[in-house]
Parts: structure tokens; sequence; C-alpha cells
């Protein structure tokens, strides 16, 4: 029940969502964040797919930097204002559960609205800019707007429940959006920030774990658009978009939500009893309480409760973001030391290469875990330059085709097939690194090598050589 009775009036001015002063502080905030994402999209595509890859990787940018959000509920829950706020709809007869739900609520409320003004303006820039040099850009580049703006909508949404949790946990606004910022960045970096660093990751397909990703495929999903295309998702977005990998990462996301929300409601319980103690709030006007608000010793012990509190916390968040980053270290190497096939390897010492004569080697290309791509690498390394000419040249291939297909065809269109020949000096010359990214063929093919002297094809002399041919993911 209440103290005084809810005729009594709280003697402060009424809020409901922020003060100016701290509503004109996360404006700040906002334009700096989308002046970042610019910069920190990484990508400058062309045509109306093109704008759109840029304007997404911007949007994704913001929610990678993610400091408006954790920020506004931080101001939503731990601020002054906030608190008083709460003393004001407890006098009316809120719980803390109606609380927690109305604050968050209201949260959400200031968050869509971010999401949407920003999306906007960021798909806005590149007509600006576009007229201001003097060209146009397809009106068909707004069809993808509706599929952006609802991804951003549910990826702040999701932060922000998220963000809820971090803040009562931590009970300091800037301290939880600061940690909760270099959180979202920090998974960001790991995953892969652009489509390059994700397509060279060996662990992309987790990448939808960070929001950064996630509302980029999300995203892409909803245009409808095929990016399987010639292998646009790759070129755009570092991994394969799928419509089952989003609803699988949009499950899972839902559901740590809700528990972020379920597990902010005793926490929320524990911050109002300390609010009290501590004279946060007015405990006159509040919920009845045995424990004496100003009792020195309880006031003591409260606060040190109160900073194992917040420790825990911070402790927790850094060891989630500690593993996650070994974690993913961890899963690239188990990854490439269980799929890396050594197709041909020269004994110790290596082997005689033969002048003038064509060195074949027949293989199998596998296939490797679902949505990699083979790296077929192959190092010809010279160990020692024997009786060859001082002036060598050489040529290469890796064709598909099988051995005894290759010896049938005659000098010149084996020639044909290989690489332009290239000259080398002794003692300049180390060998041959050839790496195939992004190999998708599998079966027989062969590896091709043919060295001969430059001046005069005839001459005989033997290089000794190490040869490996292998394959790893990509």
């Amino acid at each position: 029940m209440l103290v005084n009775g809810e005729d009594q009036q709280l003697r402060t001015r009424e809020i409901h969502f922020l003060s100016l002063r701290e509503f004109f502080i996360w404006m700040i905030v906002v334009g700096v964040t989308v002046v970042v994402g610019f910069m920190a999209r990484g990508s400058n595509w062309g045509g109306d797919i093109g704008n759109f890859v840029n304007s997404i990787n911007t949007v994704a940018s913001m929610f990678a930097l993610g400091f408006p959000i954790f920020l506004l509920t931080g101001l939503m829950f731990a601020s002054p204002s906030s608190r008083r706020y709460f003393q004001q709809l407890s006098n009316q007869g809120f719980s803390n559960r109606r609380f927690l739900l109305f604050r968050f609520v209201q949260c959400l409320v200031l968050v869509c609205i971010y999401a949407v003004v920003t999306t906007i303006i960021i798909f806005t820039e590149p007509v600006i800019s576009a007229s201001s040099l003097g060209y146009s850009i397809s009106l068909d580049y707004f069809y993808y707007l509706p599929a952006v703006l609802i991804a951003s909508l549910i990826v702040g949404c999701i932060l922000a429940a998220f963000a809820t949790l971090l803040t009562l946990a931590i009970d300091n606004v800037f301290l939880s959006a600061s940690l909760g910022s270099a959180t979202t960045i920090i998974i960001a970096l790991v995953t892969g920030w652009t489509a390059h660093l994700l397509n060279n990751s060996l662990t992309r397909n987790l990448a939808t774990s960070s929001p950064h990703t996630f509302v980029k495929v999300l995203a892409a999903v909803l245009t409808g658009h095929d990016f399987l295309i010639e292998r646009r998702d790759m070129m755009y977005f570092g991994l394969n978009v799928s419509f089952e990998s989003v609803i699988i990462s949009l499950v899972g996301y839902t559901l740590l939500a809700s528990a972020a929300i379920m597990l902010s409601l005793p926490i929320l319980s524990v911050n109002t009893a300390r609010w009290r103690i501590l004279a946060m709030i007015d405990p006159s006007t509040i919920w009845e309480t045995s424990i004496a608000p100003h009792n020195p010793r309880v006031v003591e012990i409260t606060k040190g409760k109160f900073r194992f509190q917040k420790g825990i916390a911070v402790f927790f968040v850094s060891l989630l973001l500690v593993s996650f980053s070994l974690g993913n270290v961890v899963i690239s190497q188990n990854i490439e030391e269980s799929s890396t096939i050594i197709n041909y390897q020269s004994p110790e010492g290596g082997e005689s290469i033969v002048l003038g004569t064509w060195l074949v080697f027949e293989f199998e290309v596998s296939p490797l875990y679902p949505g990699f791509y083979n790296n077929l690498r192959y190092e010809i390394l010279v160990v020692d330059w024997g009786s060859c000419p001082d002036e060598l040249s050489y040529t290469h291939g890796l064709l598909k085709m099988e051995e005894s297909e290759f010896n049938q065809l005659n000098e010149s269109s084996k020639l044909e097939l290989c690489r332009t020949p290239r000259n080398e000096t002794k003692g300049e010359w180390g060998g041959v690194h050839v790496s195939w990214g992004g190999f998708e063929e599998v079966g027989t093919h062969i590896m091709v090598f043919h060295v001969y002297a430059t001046t005069n094809s005839t001459l005989t002399g033997a290089l000794q050589v190490s040869i490996e041919i292998s394959q790893r993911p990509r």
C-alpha cells in the first residue's frame, strides 16, 4: 500500500520520456553516430543494388557502434530523472513489473523512431550526393527501403532488450552505454566488419551472432532479391544469404531478448530497494519497507552489494567478449586443421625436375564444409639450382582434367593451357607460390609445371625442388 496515499503529489516536474537536457545529449550522439556510420561502412558500390548495399552497410555500422541505443536505455532506466519518473508512477500504483514493461515500451518507441529516421536519412544521402555530382539514381533504388526499415526496427528492438538488462545490472548511464557499445563493436570486429573480412573468415557462418551482420542479411532476405546469382551474396555481404539461416538467427535473438526482459525484473526490484535506502528516491512516498533508510550500517552494506552487483555485470560481459574472441580463433583453427588436405608433399630433401620435361600431378578436389569454398594452393620451392643455366623460364597451371588427357596434347596446346612464361635468374628466384581462392569445382584436377633454359630450350640440367599441393577451406 502507499504510505501517504495517492493524493500526495510528487514535487518534481512530470517526466514522460527524457528531460530536455538528456534528449539534447542523445540527439548529438545520434548525429555523430550517423556520420561515423558513413565513414565505417566499408563499401562503395554502384547501381541500385550497389547503393542498397552501401546504405545497409551504413545502417549496420550504426548498430555495430550501438552507443545511441545503449545510451538511450541508460537514460530511461538509470538516470536521476528516470528514478523520479519511477517514483511518480509508483505513487500512481505501478508495480515494478508494470513500470518495467511501460518504460521498456517507451524506450522501444524512441528506438523505432531512431531506426526509421536514421535509415531514411542514410537512404536519401546517395540521391543527394548523386544530384550534386550531376547524375541521378533510379527511383527503383527506394524499392529496397522498406526491407531495411523493417530490419532496422527488428534489430533495434532486440538490442534495446539487451541494453535494458545491462543498464539495470550496472545502474549507471555512461558505464552501461560504454560497455554495451564496446560489446557490439568487438563482436562486429571479431566476426568480420566488412564483406571482404567475412569472406576470408572461417567462422562466417556464425557472423549473424553480431547485430551488425544480422541486420544486413535480414534486410537482404526481406528484399526478395536473389543475391546467390553469380555469388553476389559473398561479394556484397561476405556470407551466404539464406532464408533458413535468418529465421534460425531471428528465433534465437527473440528468445534471448525475451529472457533479457524477464531477467531485468528481479534486478529492477533490487535496484528500487537500493534507491530507497540510498535516498535516490524519496522513501516516504514509496511502498512501505521495513529497512531503515538512514541507518549508516544498512547504507554501507547496500553500497557494498551494489558494487558487487556492478562488478559481476562488468566481469560477465568482459568474460563473454573474451570467450567469444577466443572461441572464434579456436573454431577457425579447428575448421582449418580438420578440413585441410595435403594432396601432395615432396619427400624430405626435395626432388629433381629435369629441364624441358613436364611435371604433372593428378589429385582430387574434395568438397569442404557447407558454406565454404576451396582454397587450392601449390608451392614449388627451389632447394638447389644444381647444374642448370643461370637463366630459366617456367610456366604452370591448374587444370580440370586427367593426366592422360594432358599427355595426349601436343606441346603448343599444353603451353596454351598454362600461364604466360616468366624468366628468372639464378640467385633471385626462390620458387612459385600460387593460390586459387573461392574454388568451387570438385573432382579430378592436375597441376602442371614446365621449366626450361631461357636462351636455349634444349640445354639440360635439373632443379632440386620441394613441392606441396594443398586444399584448405575458405
